[in-house]
């Protein structure tokens, strides 16, 4: 069994290497340049690669052996980067270009645009609010995204001084999102991975 999950992490963290440096072929929107069409692309491949590695983390147990739980940290270690680099890339996009940022903004979940851009606009946003809340939660540096859940915002519902769970550092982090932020963390869980179906399935069709 560890020698599986070993071999399926040294896997993922190899499909991670190859999203670090993969270029789309087909640009689906014309109005954006082609390497932030790959940042937004190399965003979704890396999320649903997260999934996977969180799930050999889930299988760890009081048993799991130095060697695996080191493996599957390293996939997820080098799945994170890529997640990183490739959000980090549409977000300071965003901040230089105002019509894609004013775009983004207006995007949301029950918007008409479902075609391959409006997904992955509708993912990055998502993915956005999702680690804003986390950083507002755990008082470190908000990146300035458009729309979502912003310092200014967190400034608003909690006066100058970031929240603090340090009174409580048993509460795990979505929690206290829930709780003390009033995000629906889980519901936006739940529309990422919607939205991951969703690509998926588009990508599908367009190789059918």
């Amino acid at each position: 069994m560890a020698e599986t999950i070993i071999e399926t992490a040294g896997k993922y963290k190899e499909m991670a290497d190859m999203i670090g440096v993969s270029v789309a072929e087909e640009s689906f929107d014309d109005t954006v340049p082609q390497y932030i069409q790959n940042a937004l692309l190399r965003l979704y491949y890396a999320i649903a690669l997260e999934e996977k590695t969180e799930e050999l983390q889930a299988a760890f147990s009081e048993e799991t052996d130095e060697e695996t739980v080191t493996a599957v940290m390293n996939a997820s270690e080098t799945v994170e980067a890529v997640s990183n680099a490739a959000f980090s890339e549409v977000d300071e996009y965003s901040r230089q270009d105002r019509e894609f940022s004013a775009m983004i903004e207006a995007v949301s979940v029950n918007s008409a645009a479902d075609g391959m851009n409006g997904l992955l606009y509708k993912l990055y946003k998502c993915e956005g609010i999702i680690r804003m809340a986390y950083r507002c939660a755990a008082k470190f540096p908000i990146y300035g995204i458009k729309g979502g859940i912003t310092a200014r915002h967190c400034d608003m519902l909690f006066g100058n001084d970031r929240p603090d769970n340090e009174n409580d550092p048993s509460m795990p982090p979505e929690d206290y999102i829930t709780e003390k932020l009033g995000i629906d963390i889980f519901g936006l869980f739940e529309i990422r991975q919607r939205l991951l179906e969703m690509i998926r399935e588009t990508m599908k069709g367009k190789s059918g």
